[in-house]
């Protein structure tokens, strides 16, 4: 049998290449199921009426472990702290001097908060695109080059979608709250596209990004039997919840 045959796929999955806690868990399944509920909640009670205590619970709660767990692989052992020297120590002074700017400095601030939003799209787009192809290999979907780009172009295009609803000079996004005067007002750097370019951009990108799942998703149906291919329509899913489906609602 050929590697990468939707019958060497499955035998693959059969023995153990993907479980429960991979799909709810690594794929992103559990926020999937999730996101009718708060959906829910949001209609019912107002997402911004909620205690601003239950907000940083439930932020700790998801994101404590992320960032717990890089933390620990950076700076558990002095091997990798001695390797990861510049960013663990170097990078961090420097952000944490242009933190304390921020709180004194508007612009500052709002330039950091600017680099957030357009560098955090990106740094989930490029961890969504290499979860799904750890899936794939780890079952024994052969990954082509061609369909490797279409799916790396997908996502990169979700990031671009992004950057164009930010910076539309339309956009809905609202700026960071201040507390009675006492913090600067901190607002998103926007290079403010004129609306008409950037709904033509926007247009333009989305037909793009459909076209690229489109043909990334015909081409991984090819290769492997639909069970193995749930990581990666949960990923692609999630960064459309994440990124995509937001940055249209901003226009």
């Amino acid at each position: 049998m050929v590697a990468g045959t939707p019958d060497s796929g499955f035998r693959a999955a059969k023995r153990g290449g993907l479980s429960t806690s991979d799909l709810l868990l690594g794929a992103g399944g559990a926020y999937l199921l999730s996101v009718p509920l708060l959906w829910l909640l949001a209609g019912s009670s107002g997402a911004s009426a909620w205690p601003m205590a239950l907000v940083w619970g439930l932020s700790v709660l998801v994101n404590a472990p992320h960032y717990g767990a890089t933390l620990l692989r950076v700076y558990g052992q002095r091997a990798e702290r001695r390797k990861y020297a510049l960013f663990a120590v170097w990078a961090t002074g420097l952000l944490l001097g242009l933190f304390w700017l921020g709180v004194h400095d508007a612009w500052v601030g709002s330039a950091l908060v600017t680099a957030y939003f357009s560098w955090s799209p990106w740094h989930f787009a490029a961890q969504n695109f290499g979860i799904a192809l750890l899936f794939l290999r780890r079952q024994g979907v052969a990954v082509t080059p061609a369909t490797r780009r279409l799916l790396q172009a997908s996502f990169a295009l979700s990031v671009l979608l992004t950057l164009l609803a930010l910076n539309a000079e339309s956009s809905n996004s609202l700026p960071a709250p201040t507390r009675g005067g006492q913090v600067p007002n901190i607002d998103l750097l926007r290079i403010g596209i004129p609306s008409d370019i950037a709904a033509a951009s926007i247009l333009a990108s989305l037909l793009a990004y459909l076209l690229c799942l489109a043909g990334a998703g015909w081409r991984l149906y090819r290769e492997a039997p639909p069970q193995c291919l749930l990581p990666v329509g949960a990923l692609v899913l999630c960064q459309a919840f994440w990124f995509t489906l937001p940055s249209l609602a901003l226009l």
